[in-house]
């Protein structure tokens, strides 16, 4: 996932640091999922890109995990500082991510 969102991010013209950012942000998320999830056949995880021109949001969803995503407050912590925005709920996580970088880049002679 981390490569796949990274090779979307480049497409999309984030910089090389928020392709980072978005990077670390599901190494956290799952890491979470890692720590939490049973042995059980029937848990899977969803993940959906919708990454546009300046522009990523992900979703991860635990289906079938009776404890969901626990997120514990040092992933809180680096969510916040790597991402512009996300929701947290036992089923999901929302990841949101803008290439604020790039776009200032892209304006200097």
């Amino acid at each position: 996932m981390r490569t796949l969102a990274a090779s979307l991010g480049a497409d999309a013209g984030f910089s090389v640091d928020e392709i980072d950012d978005i990077r670390l942000a599901l190494s956290e998320v799952f890491s979470a999922l890692a720590d939490t999830a049973p042995d059980d056949p029937d848990v899977r995880v969803h993940v959906s890109f919708a990454i546009g021109e300046g522009s990523a949001h992900i979703v991860v969803r635990a289906d079938g995990n009776p404890t969901g995503i626990d997120l514990d407050e040092l992933a809180l912590s680096i969510l916040r500082s790597v991402t512009d925005n996300f929701e947290a709920t036992p089923a999901s996580v929302v990841l949101v991510k803008h290439a604020t970088e790039a776009a200032a880049d892209s304006t200097r002679p």
